[in-house]
C-alpha cells in the first residue's frame, strides 16, 4: 500500500512542477519523510499525508488507501461580473464550507440516509430567466418531497437534509457580499452566509431567501467534470439585472418560497389588484403564510399577476406592518453545519468513524472535546 501511495503522491508533485523541499514547505512537514514516502518508505503520519494530499489537490482518505481521486480548490470568480474584487483570505473559507459538504456526504453514504436529488444543471440558449426559475423551483419541490402549495419550514434544515448541502455562517471580507455556494461535480455542494452581512441582520427573514437562491446555484448551475462552482453573490443591484444566473436564481427564490398552486390556494386567482389598501392586504397574508419579507412578497405577486404594477411603488413605500419571526435554525458563526455535526455524532457512536476523525471532521483540536461532550 505504502508504495501505491508514493507514487501517487510522486506523479501528483511532478504533475503540478513542485519539487519535493517546495511540496514539503507548503504542506508544514519535513522533506525527507516526503521523499522517503515516494520511495515506498513507511514513516509520514496521517495529519502529515492530510497536509500533503491537501497541497496536491486530492481526497485525503482516498490517498491513504491507495487511491488517487482529485479535490480541487475553489476556483474563485464573480460570476455576474467583470470585476476582480473577491478578497483572497475568502479562499480558505470556501475550503472550509465545501470541506464541510463533502463530508455531509460521505457521511451520508456511510450511514445509509437517502441520496439527495441530482438535477439537470445549466440554461438552455435563450431561455426566458425567470420562466426557467419557476419551473426550476417547482421541480426542486417536487424531487425534494415539498409538495406544490405548503409553506417551506426551516430552509436550513431543507437545504441539508432534503438536498445535503452543507450550511454555516461564516465572516467573508469581499465588499457587499451576501451569500456564497460552492459546488463540485460529483454533487458536494455548500451555502455560506456572510456573518458581516448587515441586511441579514436587520431582517432575519432574508436568510430563507438567501438559502433558496444559493440553492439555485447550487442544484441548477452548470459544473465541468473536475473543476467546481463557486457563485458569490453581493448587493450589487446593477448586476443583480444584468445576470440572467442572477435573474433565474431570485425567480427560484421566489417561487420556491411562495409556490403557484400555494399562493392560489392561500388568494385565489390572479386579478391584478389596483386598490393599495387590498393589495397591501394581500401582500400581508402572503408574506406571513410563507415566511418572507415584504419587499420579496410584493414583487413576486406582481410578478404573478395578484398585483397591478401601478401599486408597487406604493407598498414598497415604507411603514410595512409587522412579519412574522424567523424560524431558521443557523449553526454559530465560524461552527461546522448542523446535520454535519449530527452525522459524526452518529458515525462516532455506531463506531463508523473514530474520535480522532470526529474532530478532524469538525474541526476540533485533538486537545479539545467534541461539542456534545459533557464539560469536566
Amino acid at each position: 500500500m505504502i508504495e501505491a501511495i508514493g507514487e501517487i503522491v510522486r506523479n501528483a508533485r511532478e504533475a503540478l512542477r513542485l519539487s519535493v523541499d517546495e511540496l514539503a514547505a507548503a504542506a508544514r512537514g519535513p522533506a525527507a519523510r516526503i521523499a522517503a514516502l515516494e520511495n515506498g518508505t513507511p514513516g509520514i503520519s496521517t495529519s502529515e499525508l492530510d497536509r500533503v494530499a491537501d497541497q496536491l489537490e486530492l481526497d485525503p482518505a482516498a490517498l491513504l488507501s491507495g487511491e488517487r481521486i482529485p479535490r480541487p480548490r475553489p476556483a474563485v470568480f464573480l460570476r455576474h461580473t467583470g470585476r476582480q474584487d473577491f478578497h483572497a483570505e475568502d479562499h480558505t473559507r470556501l475550503d472550509q464550507a465545501l470541506e464541510g459538504g463533502r463530508a455531509l456526504r460521505a457521511l451520508g453514504a456511510l450511514l445509509g440516509a437517502p441520496a439527495p436529488p441530482r438535477f439537470s444543471r445549466g440554461q438552455k440558449k435563450g431561455a426566458d430567466a425567470a420562466r426557467s426559475g419557476y419551473q426550476k423551483a417547482a421541480r426542486a419541490r417536487s424531487d425534494g418531497g415539498l409538495g406544490q402549495s405548503n409553506a417551506v419550514g426551516d430552509l436550513r434544515q431543507v437545504a441539508e437534509d432534503r438536498y445535503g448541502v452543507a450550511v454555516s455562517i461564516l465572516p467573508l471580507s469581499t465588499p457587499n457580499a451576501t451569500a456564497v455556494s460552492v459546488c463540485d461535480a460529483d454533487g458536494a455542494a455548500a451555502i455560506v452566509l456572510n456573518a458581516r452581512d448587515s441586511q441579514r441582520r436587520s431582517n432575519p427573514l432574508l436568510s430563507r431567501v438567501l438559502l433558496a437562491h444559493e440553492l439555485c446555484h447550487v442544484l441548477f448551475d452548470n459544473v465541468r467534470p473536475g473543476q467546481l462552482n463557486v457563485v458569490l453573490d453581493t448587493t450589487d443591484e446593477q448586476v443583480a439585472r444584468v445576470a440572467r444566473g442572477e435573474q433565474r436564481a431570485r425567480a427560484f427564490a421566489a417561487a420556491f418560497l411562495m409556490p403557484e398552486r400555494g399562493l392560489e390556494d392561500l388568494l385565489g386567482k390572479p386579478q391584478e389588484e389596483s386598490r393599495v389598501g387590498r393589495a397591501r392586504d394581500l401582500v400581508s397574508r402572503a408574506r406571513t403564510h410563507f415566511r418572507t419579507p415584504w419587499e420579496v412578497a410584493v414583487y413576486h405577486l406582481c410578478n404573478r399577476g395578484y398585483l397591478h404594477r401601478d401599486v408597487q411603488a406604493s407598498l414598497l413605500g415604507g411603514g410595512y406592518p409587522q412579519g412574522p419571526g424567523d424560524d431558521t435554525s443557523l449553526p454559530e458563526v465560524g461552527q461546522p453545519s448542523i446535520l454535519l455535526v449530527a452525522r459524526v455524532r452518529e458515525a462516532l457512536a455506531q463506531a463508523r468513524i473514530t474520535e480522532g476523525e470526529a474532530k478532524a471532521l469538525l474541526r476540533v483540536h485533538a486537545l479539545d472535546a467534541l461539542p456534545w461532550a459533557p464539560t469536566p
